[in-house]
């Protein structure tokens, strides 16, 4: 393929003639092809890899079409364009069918492509946008509404209309949605939230009921560990005579042990020596040893004795230790009759009020019969008194 280049484009109309097969048709297909078109067919070729060139030159992989704009007049600029001198778009299109857009050397997209030649009346979609041999008497022949058609999209306010066709059809799909999310709101979200605040309510009359129940479980734990320590007060000037008693008996059981050890160290020598002493002598010894061991059994009894008073003592402790557990249960245990007697009282203080309140009305209501005089006009004397001795019995 040759390049051939064409100068001289005037500014309101260009005629490009040229012999059959000359190419003239290549420059209008280059044309709507840079616009943005998709229609394969208006540039006689079946889908896009047709229009890259490949004969002859095999490494030939993708083809190109750039168009560049006098944008010298601001006045008719597009919008967003207006400090540009020039507007060059290009298209491009790979092996495989791939479009790439540039405006002025940068990447864009296709509907921006569409935007920037819509906003200066040049919207390739339009049907009339390109008018081939043989269209001409078609167009002539025209109705209205297809010539009203053709004079919008020329005017430009057909891109208005399609953008407001798309606003509208956007709108009614925000509707929907809103529409959508209300009947979440009210079928989910509100019952929910309803369900939400009940729960809140009831958590914050947990935490007050919580608070309260601390409150008093701080003043029971007090009041324990003040009888407590009453009673540990008390109990350990007991216990510490008790361990007074301990120590002396303790001291005297020593003694007597010592003692005891004496005497039979004593028997023992006096055993030893008792064969060389005379008859006399060993008869008087042995009184003597006789009247030792009634000593040794009687210091052998009140050992026993002491023993089984320690014995006692410490039993004595034993059973005040399990009275002083017991005592704490029974405060605990006191404690709950307390608050139960508490609440009686109560309900015995309002039904005590209630009598007096019942009784003060029976009173009057005598006093007024026995003047003639009734509170309710429509009740008879009679009436009176049997409801005056209903409520006494109730009362009672």
């Amino acid at each position: 393929a040759h390049r051939t280049v064409i100068s001289g484009f005037d500014e309101n109309f260009t005629a490009i003639t040229g012999a059959n097969g000359a190419g003239t048709t290549n420059i209008i297909d280059a044309i709507v092809f840079v616009l943005g078109t998709s229609n394969w067919n208006r540039l006689r070729v079946v889908n896009a890899k047709n229009l890259i060139y490949t004969t002859g030159q095999a490494a030939v992989r993708k083809a190109s079409v750039t168009i560049v704009f006098n944008n010298s007049d601001k006045s008719n600029a597009p919008v967003g364009y207006e400090k540009f001198d020039q507007i060059t778009v290009t298209r491009q299109i790979v092996t495989g069918g791939h479009s790439k857009h540039l405006i002025n050397g940068h990447n864009a997209t296709l509907k921006r492509v569409k935007n920037l030649f819509r906003s200066v009346q040049l919207n390739v979609k339009n049907p009339h946008f390109l008018i081939m041999q043989g269209s001409i008497t078609k167009v002539l022949n025209m109705k209205p509404p297809e010539i009203l058609g053709m004079i919008e999209e020329a005017a430009g306010t057909k891109m208005y209309d399609d953008k407001r066709a798309e606003a509208m059809k956007e709108i009614v799909k925000k509707e929907r949605k809103v529409k959508e999310i209300q009947t979440i709101l009210t079928t989910e979200i509100n019952p929910k939230l309803t369900t939400l605040k009940k729960q809140q309510q009831e958590y914050y009359t947990w935490l007050e009921s919580k608070r309260d129940f601390e409150r008093l479980e701080k003043f029971k734990l007090a009041f324990l560990y003040q009888s407590a320590v009453n009673l540990k007060s008390s109990s350990a000037a007991g216990i510490k005579e008790k361990e007074a008693l301990i120590s002396e008996i303790a001291e005297k059981t020593q003694e007597i042990s010592e003692s005891l050890q004496d005497l039979t160290q004593s028997i023992k020598g006096l055993q030893a020596t008792q064969k060389d002493l005379f008859s006399s002598e060993l008869t008087a010894l042995s009184e003597q040893a006789k009247k030792i061991e009634k000593k040794v059994v009687v210091r052998s009894a009140e050992i026993k004795n002491k023993e089984e008073d320690l014995k006692s003592e410490l039993e004595k402790i034993t059973e005040l230790e399990e009275s002083l557990a017991s005592l704490e249960k029974g405060i605990e245990t006191t404690e709950k009759k307390l608050s139960a007697q508490k609440e009686k009282v109560l309900a015995g203080e309002q039904l005590k009020k209630d009598k007096e309140e019942l009784l003060t009305n029976l009173h009057n209501q005598r006093q007024a019969i026995s003047i003639g005089v009734l509170a309710d006009e429509g009740k008879n004397l009679a009436d009176l008194l049997m409801t005056t001795e209903q409520e006494a019995k109730n009362a009672e």
